[in-house]
C-alpha cells in the first residue's frame, strides 16, 4: 500500500479504494505481477540513483579539484607577475644609473673601467703571491724530507757521511 502511495503519489486516504478496484479488475496473479514489476523497477531505480549520485559526487570532486588547480595557477601567475615587476623596476633603476653615467661622460666610464682593471690586477697579484708561497712551502717540505733521509743513511753507515763540524 505504501509503495503504491509513494510510486504514484496518491493520498493515503484513497489507497484502500484503489487496491479494491485493482483486485476487482485484475485477478491476483496479474496484480502480483504488476506490483512485483513495479517493485523491481523501484529497486533498479535505487541502484541507478545511487550510481547517478556517485557520478555527481565524482563530478563535484572533479570540479573542486579543477577550481583548486585554477586558483593555484592564478596564485602562481600573480607571484610571477610580481617578480617580473620587481625585475623591471630594477632594470629601470639600472638604466637610470647608466644615463647618469653617460651624463658624466666618457671620463666617468673610463674611471670605472680603470677601477675594475685595478681590482682585476689586485686579484691577479694575490693569486700569484699565493702560488709562490705554496711553491716555497713545497720546497721546504722536500728539503725536510731529504734531510731526514740523509740522517737515516748517516745512521746506517757513518763512514760515508762524516759528522758535521760545529764551531
Amino acid at each position: 500500500m505504501l509503495f503504491v502511495h509513494i510510486r504514484y503519489q496518491l493520498p493515503l486516504a484513497i489507497l484502500p479504494l484503489v487496491l479494491k478496484y485493482l483486485q476487482e479488475e485484475l485477478n491476483s496473479s496479474e496484480l502480483n505481477q504488476l506490483l512485483s514489476s513495479d517493485w523491481e523497477e523501484r529497486k533498479e531505480g535505487k541502484k541507478g540513483r545511487r550510481k547517478e549520485r556517485k557520478k555527481k559526487e565524482g563530478k563535484k570532486e572533479k570540479r573542486k579539484k579543477e577550481r583548486n588547480e585554477k586558483e593555484r595557477r592564478k596564485e602562481r601567475k600573480r607571484k610571477e607577475g610580481m617578480k617580473e615587476r620587481k625585475r623591471k623596476k630594477g632594470r629601470k633603476k639600472e638604466k637610470e644609473g647608466k644615463k647618469e653615467g653617460k651624463k658624466e661622460g666618457k671620463k666617468g666610464r673610463r674611471k670605472e673601467r680603470k677601477k675594475k682593471e685595478g681590482k682585476k690586477g689586485k686579484r691577479k697579484k694575490e693569486r700569484r703571491n699565493e702560488r709562490k708561497k705554496m711553491e716555497e712551502r713545497k720546497k721546504e717540505r722536500k728539503k725536510k724530507k731529504e734531510g731526514k733521509k740523509r740522517k737515516g743513511e748517516r745512521m746506517k753507515n757513518p763512514q760515508q757521511y762524516p759528522a758535521k763540524v760545529t764551531k
